[in-house]
């Protein structure tokens, strides 16, 4: 096509996400908390399995304990 079309990408690092509250949250087992009850500063947080790769984690996944990776989604 003798037309081009103008596109603007932009591409960026969304940081990293902050906890509300500093240190250790804790969750009872009977009020079944997801991975979204974790309380953050920003909103879309993506959970992952480990530090690099791995798979991604539901929000709506039931809470257990471990060491787990939060990310912010673009």
């Amino acid at each position: 096509s003798a037309t081009r079309l103008s596109v603007t990408i932009s591409v960026t690092n969304p940081g990293t996400p902050t906890l509300v509250t500093a240190g250790t949250q804790n969750f009872c087992l009977v009020n079944a908390p997801t991975f979204a009850s974790v309380k953050f500063n920003q909103t879309n947080i993506v959970w992952y399995t480990a530090l690099t790769g791995g798979t991604a984690i539901a929000s709506t996944t039931a809470l257990t304990s471990g060491t787990y990776f939060a990310a912010l989604k673009d």
